[in-house]
C-alpha cells in the first residue's frame, strides 16, 4: 500500500498553472512534494507555480501547423524557471474567442485538433518519465482536451479523477442559441466517454452534485477550493471607511462588463450627493474605452494583480464584489460552477454584493447561507447599494457569517482530507 506522500499525481489543466487568477489546483495539492506533482496543460504560456515539479505543455498553434507539417514539435517540457519569451506571451487566435464563443469557430477548433498531431514522442516520453499514479483532471467543455485525458489515462494506466465544476453536459447555459445545442451534443457524449474511464468524481458545489450524478448516475464526492488561513479576520465589530470601500478582481468577460456598468449607475447615482462609496477594479481584461468616464470619480481601474496582493486588498476593502452576467446570454454560464474567488471572501471575513442570475449554483449557496447581499436585476442592485449605505452594522453582520460558513464548510483540513481519501481509496482498489 502507497503512502499519500509518495502518490505521483499527473494534473491536467487548459491554461497553465501560475500564481494569478483562480489557484484552486495549487489549493488542493499544496501537500504534495514538487517531485510528485506534475501538469499537461495546452494554451500559452509559462507557469510558476513552484508546488509543481514537471510542466508539459501541447502548442495549440503547433498542433495546427502539424496538419500541413507533420514533423513540427507539438508538445514540450516547460522549466518553470525560464524567461517568457516572446512566442510564449502570444495568444493565438483561437484563445482569443472566449468573448463571443463563434460557434463555427469552435468546430473549426475541434476539427484542428482531430487532425492535428498532438500525440508526440515527446508527450509519450514525459509520461512515461512521470509515471503517474493518478491523473486528476476537470471535466472540461473542450472535446480535445477530453481526448487528450483519456489517451494519458489508457496510456499511463494510471487511476483517473474526474472535477466536474462547470455546466458541460446540460443545454441549460444558453437556451434558444441552435450553435450551442449542436456543439452541446457531441460535449455531452465526450464526456459520457471520460466518465467512464474515471474511478472517482468530484463536485464543486452541491447544486452540480445534485446535476451530475443524476445525469451520468454516478456518486461524486462534494470538494470545493479549501481556505488555506483566515486573513486576519477577527469576528466582530470592526470600523467601515468613509467612503466605503468595495473592491472587485478578476476576469470581466461573458457578460460580467456589463453587469459592472449597472453597478457602476447606481454608485454614481448614490454619490451624488457627495462621495459614499468608491469601487476599486483589478482586472487584465480590455476596458472599451470610454465605456466608464463617466463613473470615474467612483469606480477605479487597476490592472491585474497576484493573489499574495489580492489578499491583502480584500483585508483593506469593507465590501467584495461577486458578479456574472444578468441581462445577457451568458447569465446562465455559471449555473454549476463556483468561483474561486468566493472562498477567498469567506476567508476575509467581508461583506459580499453578489450581483448574478438567481438560478445559479454560486447564488443558491450564498442565499440559502444568508451570507451575502444578492441583486439578480437593476431594481435589486439599486436595493442592495442603498442596503450598504444605510447598514453599515449588517456589513459587518454579513461578513463575520460569511467567515464562520468559510470555517465550517471549506476547512482546509476537512477538503485536503476528502482529496487525500479519495485517492487513497481508489489506489488501494
Amino acid at each position: 500500500m502507497k503512502k499519500i506522500d509518495d502518490v505521483k499525481i499527473l494534473v491536467f489543466t487548459v491554461d497553465c498553472w501560475n500564481n494569478t487568477g483562480a489557484n484552486t489546483m495549487s489549493s488542493l495539492f499544496s501537500w504534495c512534494k514538487p517531485e510528485n506533482l506534475a501538469n499537461i496543460y495546452i494554451r500559452p504560456g509559462i507557469p510558476n507555480y513552484e508546488g509543481c515539479g514537471s510542466y508539459f505543455q501541447i502548442d495549440e498553434n503547433a498542433v495546427i501547423k502539424s496538419i500541413f507539417n507533420r514533423k513540427i514539435l507539438t508538445g514540450r517540457t516547460i522549466d518553470s524557471r525560464c524567461v517568457l519569451s516572446v512566442d510564449d506571451n502570444g495568444v493565438n487566435k483561437f484563445y482569443k474567442l472566449r468573448k463571443n464563443r463563434p460557434w463555427l469557430k469552435l468546430y473549426a477548433r475541434e476539427f484542428l485538433w482531430k487532425v492535428g498531431k498532438w500525440q508526440s514522442d515527446a508527450l509519450n516520453e514525459f509520461l512515461k518519465n512521470f509515471k503517474p499514479d493518478v491523473i486528476v483532471f476537470a471535466y472540461e467543455g473542450l472535446i480535445h482536451f477530453n481526448r487528450l485525458v483519456r489517451y494519458a489515462i489508457t496510456f499511463t494506466g494510471a487511476k483517473a479523477i474526474g472535477y466536474f465544476w462547470d455546466d458541460n453536459f446540460t443545454y441549460k447555459q444558453m437556451p434558444g442559441n441552435v450553435g450551442y445545442y449542436i456543439y452541446r451534443f457531441f460535449q455531452r457524449k465526450d464526456i459520457r466517454k471520460t466518465v467512464r474511464m474515471a474511478n472517482a468524481h468530484f463536485a464543486i458545489t452541491p447544486k452540480t452534485k445534485r446535476e451530475c450524478d443524476l445525469f451520468f448516475g454516478i456518486e461524486s464526492v462534494l470538494l470545493t477550493k479549501p481556505i488555506k488561513k483566515a486573513n486576519n479576520h477577527v469576528e466582530g465589530d470592526y470600523v467601515i471607511h468613509k467612503p466605503i470601500k468595495m473592491l472587485y478582481t478578476g476576469n470581466l468577460g461573458i457578460g460580467r462588463l456589463d453587469t459592472l456598468a449597472i453597478i457602476a449607475y447606481e454608485i454614481k447615482k448614490a454619490n451624488e450627493a457627495g462621495i459614499q462609496i468608491v469601487l476599486d477594479i483589478y482586472s487584465n481584461t480590455e476596458i472599451p474605452e470610454g465605456k466608464f468616464d463617466k463613473y470615474k470619480d467612483s469606480v477605479f481601474f487597476h490592472g491585474a494583480v497576484s493573489q499574495d496582493v489580492v489578499q491583502a486588498l480584500q483585508e483593506k476593502a469593507d465590501v467584495l464584489l461577486f458578479i456574472e452576467d444578468i441581462t445577457g446570454n451568458n447569465k446562465h454560464i455559471a449555473r454549476l460552477s463556483f468561483s474561486t474567488k468566493l472562498t477567498d471572501y469567506f476567508s476575509a471575513g467581508k461583506c459580499i454584493l453578489a450581483v448574478a442570475d438567481s438560478e445559479i449554483a454560486p447564488m443558491e449557496y450564498l442565499k440559502s447561507n444568508g451570507i451575502a447581499i444578492c441583486a439578480g436585476n437593476r431594481a435589486e442592485v439599486e436595493d442592495g447599494i442603498k442596503k450598504i449605505l444605510n447598514e453599515k452594522s449588517e456589513l459587518i453582520a454579513l461578513g463575520n457569517r460569511a467567515f464562520d460558513l468559510g470555517s465550517k464548510n471549506h476547512n482546509e483540513y476537512m477538503i485536503l482530507e476528502t482529496l487525500q481519501c479519495t485517492i487513497k481509496n481508489i489506489i488501494d482498489k
